[in-house]
C-alpha cells in the first residue's frame, strides 16, 4: 500500500518513529537490566517507559510543531485540534517480567476523532496501523503491509474470545452468559497463562478477603 490520502504524512511520521522507539525497548526488553518504580496510581514504570516517550515527543515536537500531545508519562502539552496521543509502553507489567505481550501506541486526533493510530509490538513481530482514508494493515510498514480485514465469523460460539478480565461480566450479572458458549474454548487460553508462569512471566498479586 501507499499512503496518499489528508493523513499519508501524519501515518508515516508515526512509522517512523514507532521504528525508533522499538529499537529502543527491544534493546532494553532484559527483566533483570530493569529498575521498576510504582507510580502514583501503583502501576509500574521503568526509566524505558520515560526514554521512549521522550522520543516520541522530541520527533514531534520538530516534525509537528504546533500539535499538542498527550503521553502516559508526561502527560499533556500544547494546544491543538490536532493531539498526539501516546503510551510508549502499554503493557509494563508484562515488559518487566518478560513478557512478550506489549507494544507502543502511537495515535493521531483531530478534534477529538482518531484519524491515525500504530500499535507496533516489536517483541511478537507484529505491528498494526490505520488511517482515515488508508484502510487498516499488518506490517512494519507500507511496503510488506497486508490489508486487515474483519473476520467472517458471525456466532459467538465459533468466535476466538480475548479479554482481559472477567470482572465487568460479573459486576453487570452477565458472567455465566458469557462463558457458556466459550468455555469450550478456554482451554488454549489456559494453557498459555501455564507456559508464561513456567517461563519466569507468571506473578501473584494479594487478594484482601
Amino acid at each position: 500500500m501507499q499512503p496518499s490520502g489528508v493523513h499519508a504524512d501524519d501515518l508515516l511520521l508515526a512509522l517512523a518513529i514507532a521504528d525508533e522507539v522499538d529499537d529502543l525497548t527491544m534493546a532494553n526488553a532484559d527483566p533483570a537490566s530493569l529498575t521498576v518504580e510504582l507510580k502514583a496510581d501503583e502501576t509500574p514504570v521503568t526509566a524505558i517507559d520515560r526514554a521512549a516517550e521522550r522520543i516520541v515527543r522530541e520527533h514531534l515536537e520538530a516534525a509537528r510543531p504546533g500539535d499538542a500531545i498527550l503521553g502516559e508519562e508526561f502527560g499533556a502539552s500544547g494546544n491543538s485540534p490536532r493531539q498526539w496521543v501516546v503510551d510508549p509502553i502499554d503493557g509494563t507489567k508484562n515488559f518487566i517480567r518478560g513478557v512478550p505481550a506489549w507494544a507502543t501506541l502511537i495515535a493521531l486526533l483531530v478534534d477529538g476523532q482518531p484519524v491515525v493510530g500504530v500499535v507496533s509490538a516489536p517483541a511478537l513481530g507484529r505491528r498494526w496501523f490505520a488511517a482515515i482514508g488508508e484502510g487498516a494493515w499488518r506490517g512494519l510498514g507500507p511496503a510488506d503491509a497486508v490489508a486487515l480485514r474483519v473476520s467472517s465469523t458471525d456466532t459467538l460460539a465459533a468466535a476466538s474470545v480475548s479479554y482481559s478480565s472477567l470482572t465487568g461480566w460479573e459486576e453487570r450479572g452477565r458472567l455465566e452468559a458469557f462463558l457458556e458458549p466459550v468455555a469450550h474454548r478456554m482451554a488454549h487460553a489456559r494453557l498459555r497463562r501455564l507456559l508464561v508462569v513456567h517461563d519466569g512471566g507468571g506473578g501473584c498479586r494479594r487478594r484482601r478477603l
